[in-house]
């Protein structure tokens, strides 16, 4: 089936996606890599033709249907998966490592971001799909590299995860700054909304 895109106009095509991630089960340590796999299973029974990048490599035996992209030539076995991979306060200018010290989160994001946009100029698509933070810079990169539309995906806000606090306001300033550069916002329920 064949699902036209509202940004090219008059052209009955196959949607392509660049769609970013941070992990895909069995790879997780949350629910985000859950729903990115069960939502992107669905889009690609839609006739929608993915691309799905990660910051890592991995075998993924029981994905067939999307192609998977590492950002960066890292085993997920050197991508930590032990605390603090979704830990905003990791994110900060004095606190680099997880516990264990093998995630240097910030560099993680830095790395992906920047490879992101590298890859974008390389591949065919028509809209680029990131998810929360951990995502929206390498969004934001693509988006300037290409010029294609930008999606971002909101699972929880930095509100959202200090329980209506303000968290850490660098990640604050990464989801404000893909807010403005988004052409869709797509947020999870209405409160996140």
């Amino acid at each position: 089936m064949n699902r036209t895109t509202p940004f090219v106009t008059g052209v009955n095509k196959q949607v392509k996606v660049l769609m970013l991630g941070w992990e895909l089960p069995p790879h997780h340590s949350g629910g985000l890599g859950i729903a990115c796999h069960d939502m992107s299973k669905e889009l690609a029974s839609s006739g929608v033709d993915i691309d799905f990048v990660l910051p890592y490599t991995a075998e993924f035996e029981d994905i067939d249907f999307m192609n998977i992209v590492p950002a960066h030539h890292q085993s997920q076995e050197d991508f930590s998966w032990a605390g603090g991979v979704y830990d905003s306060e990791l994110y900060s200018e004095t606190k680099h490592t997880t516990i264990l010290g093998k995630l240097d989160l910030r560099k993680q994001h830095d790395l992906f971001a920047h490879n992101v946009g590298k890859l974008s100029k390389l591949r065919e698509f028509d809209v680029i799909h990131a998810h929360d933070w951990l995502t929206f810079r390498a969004g934001i990169e693509a988006k300037k590299a290409t010029g294609k539309p930008l999606l971002i995906h909101v699972h929880a806000t930095q509100y959202d995860q200090s329980a209506g606090g303000h968290g850490n306001p660098e990640i604050r300033e990464i989801e404000y700054a893909a807010f403005a550069m988004a052409d869709i916002i797509f947020a999870i329920s209405e409160y996140v909304k």
